[in-house]
């Protein structure tokens, strides 16, 4: 039976070198090392994974367990379904309590696991996709700033360009203004 190793923190050969080296101290023999994954054809015992993860985990690798891979991408794909553009949100939407319901655990405990693995909380992501979703919509639609706003969930137009401002450092009628008109002004970090 094959197992799949999923290794957070793998940037460059030598995390592959290294994760080689500790599945060796340990008599472990890898089918193939790749960044970010571990292909093995047999099954690594319970007793042996405790031991790689704590090696791992001293020179910065985390091996991820599939569960918690899988629950950090329902997350992101709740955000991704939320804040597309496209839902309706219903009178006191909380995004915590539609976590809750879709992934059947409490939101803090989910939370804090995203959080871990992520290197950020689920807030600062979902405040990153909608800033980076308004970019889209002001670069390529020509929805007005208060439509954007409330197509994705803002209370206001000054809550959107409040936070928009605050992460870009730019006002939104500034970014489209220059955006639509001279593509290079922006710098490729804002885009």
């Amino acid at each position: 039976m094959k197992q799949q190793l999923i290794i957070k923190g793998m940037v460059c050969q030598r995390c592959i070198s290294t994760v080689r080296d500790q599945l060796s101290s340990l008599h472990i023999e890898p089918k193939v090392v790749e960044l970010g994954v571990v292909h093995m054809e047999n099954p690594i015992h319970p007793a042996e994974m405790l031991s790689l993860k704590k090696r791992l985990d001293q020179v910065g690798l985390f091996v991820l367990d599939d569960k918690q891979d899988l629950l950090v991408r329902k997350v992101k794909q709740l955000v991704a379904e939320v804040y597309s553009g496209d839902f309706h949100f219903p009178y006191n939407f909380r995004f915590s309590d539609l976590v809750e319901t879709n992934v059947g655990k409490p939101y803090d405990q989910v939370s804090k696991l995203f959080s871990s693995l992520e290197n950020t909380t689920i807030e600062n992501y979902i405040k990153q996709y909608r800033i980076d979703k308004i970019k889209e919509l002001m670069a390529y639609s020509k929805n007005s700033l208060s439509d954007i706003a409330f197509r994705l969930g803002y209370s206001s137009t000054a809550h959107l360009s409040k936070q928009f401002k605050d992460t870009t450092g730019l006002n939104p009628s500034f970014f489209r203004e220059k955006k639509v008109g001279n593509h290079s002004f922006i710098p490729t970090e804002l885009l």
